[in-house]
């Protein structure tokens, strides 16, 4: 069966997010004394906010992105004896998101092989655990608003990945069949959900860790960067 659609994820699979932790840094720096703002509160930040980002995800309880490390930085800096009031915890999470937005680079190969698959007719489209203000913002930043005809984002269906229905809800928009759609992302929580459905799942950058065995999960195919996709698709073309 033909393929039809290339989904991908966007961070660290079309974006490269090696600035966060300098994002993070700066976003302490905007609320706190610089003398305060050590590489072991950045550390601890950027790993409460996977935590945090579990604990509500495994109760079932959905919040946004800046929600979430709002919330894992009031309770790191609880552990400081430090009582940030809600706007400064909002303002640090702006700041973080106004430096990578306008610092955030694009993997060197994401612009030539979009505009290939463009070339050869397949529709594209995102899946992303994402706030979709910061998305369009990230997509604006690199001239992308306009590549991808579907966008589906975690904060518009209030739901994120490793669940089903985000890939359940890009399937339906698009009128696609899962056989019909390949999803690229860069960890087993994001293709989980297009496994489960049938679609053709890449791995890129990917390593096998812990997530994948929790997960029981492979991908169908596993690359390094996305210079081997046109490959895949070629090769899954009937």
């Amino acid at each position: 069966m033909a393929i039809k659609y290339i989904f991908f994820d966007l961070g660290d699979t079309l974006i490269n997010m090696s600035i966060s932790k300098k994002a993070l840094y700066l976003g302490l720096k905007s609320v706190l004394p610089i003398k305060s703002v050590t590489d072991e509160l950045v550390l601890k930040w950027e790993k409460e906010s996977y935590k945090t980002f579990e604990y509500y995800y495994r109760k079932g309880e959905f919040y946004t992105v800046k929600q979430l490390q709002s919330m894992s930085l009031k309770n790191v800096l609880l552990r400081y004896d430090i009582d940030l009031p809600e706007p400064k915890l909002r303002n640090a999470v702006n700041e973080f998101w106004r430096y990578f937005i306008k610092n955030c680079q694009l993997y060197e190969d994401v612009i030539p092989i979009l505009s290939k698959l463009i070339d050869n007719e397949y529709e594209l489209g995102l899946i992303t655990n994402a706030d979709e203000e910061n998305v369009i913002r990230v997509l604006k930043q690199h001239n992308l608003k306009n590549i991808f005809k579907t966008k589906i984002i975690s904060s518009e269906f209030r739901s994120y990945k490793p669940d089903l229905l985000l890939f359940e809800k890009a399937l339906e928009l698009t009128k696609c069949l899962p056989e019909e759609a390949i999803y690229v992302g860069d960890s087993a929580v994001d293709i989980y959900g297009a496994k489960k459905l049938g679609m053709i799942t890449v791995l890129i950058n990917g390593i096998k860790t812990t997530q994948n065995k929790r997960l029981e999960i492979e991908p169908d195919f596993w690359i390094g960067d996305l210079q081997r996709l046109p490959e895949i698709i070629e090769k899954n073309e009937i």
